[in-house]
């Protein structure tokens, strides 16, 4: 986002929702695609336990923690799998809902922290775009029927 340039037009957005065990890393050629067509692009890296790995902030790594939900499914406790999948679709969909929240507020209001990153009065509200594979895809779904 260039502040010098006031002729742009406003900026649509895009929330991507990774599948299971995927990263904004192994979205990067869509999501890439999409920000070289104009998109503000937002990857939620859940944390619901089901990225492959996930960095902290002290520098070690989470490791993947859904495995007790697939044992439930082949351990044939199929009720129980269906419910844990559904409180991790409602999990996903609350931190798309908060991203889309906080690329609002950052229309709105500039954060000294992004460094000359600033988003105020760019974004396009009136587009805003949903998207994800396989799980983030019903993540997003989901999201986007609360947020309606």
């Amino acid at each position: 986002v260039n502040d010098n340039n006031c002729s742009l037009s406003l900026l649509p957005m895009v929330f991507y929702s990774p599948g299971l065990g995927g990263t904004s890393e192994t979205y990067s050629y869509q999501t890439l695609s999409l920000a070289a067509k104009g998109f503000v692009v937002v990857v939620v890296e859940h944390g619901d336990g089901s990225l492959a790995i996930m960095p902290r902030k002290d520098g070690s790594a989470f490791r993947r923690s859904d495995d007790k939900v697939v044992q439930e499914w082949e351990n044939g406790n199929h009720e129980r799998h269906i419910r844990s999948r559904r409180a991790m679709t409602e999990y996903r969909s609350e931190e798309i809902i908060a991203a889309t929240r906080y690329m609002m507020e950052l229309n709105r209001t500039n954060i000294p922290e992004l460094r000359g990153v600033n988003f105020v009065g760019k974004l396009d509200l009136e587009d805003i775009h949903y998207m994800g594979h396989s799980f983030g895809g019903a993540s997003v779904l989901h999201a986007a029927l609360k947020n309606s």
